[in-house]
């Protein structure tokens, strides 16, 4: 017969705290890939902010900040990418 202790289900990870991780590093890539001297280092940071945002909108009360970190790393992307490219040019 099985005990209480056995029947007791425990509880996973909680991701709650990753919604606010993830839009940190998102942000932090949105800064970096604003200023044209740190473009390419945006996109490792915002591709760390997207994998941990993905990761926050398992959790319903995270979800909010998981999608808005997705898409400042995305806005991160684009803004870095455009700065690089415009510096080439001569924008």
């Amino acid at each position: 017969m099985e005990t209480e202790h056995e029947l007791r289900e425990w509880p996973g990870p909680d991701v709650r705290p990753l919604g606010f991780i993830a839009l940190g590093f998102a942000v932090l890539a949105v800064v970096l890939g604003y200023s044209l001297l740190f473009s390419p280092f945006a996109y490792p940071v915002a591709a760390l902010g997207a994998w941990l945002g993905v990761a926050a909108r398992s959790e319903p009360a995270a979800r909010r900040l998981g999608t808005l970190a997705v898409g400042l790393s995305v806005t991160a992307v684009v803004l870095a990418t455009v700065m690089m490219v415009g510096a080439d040019h001569g924008w």
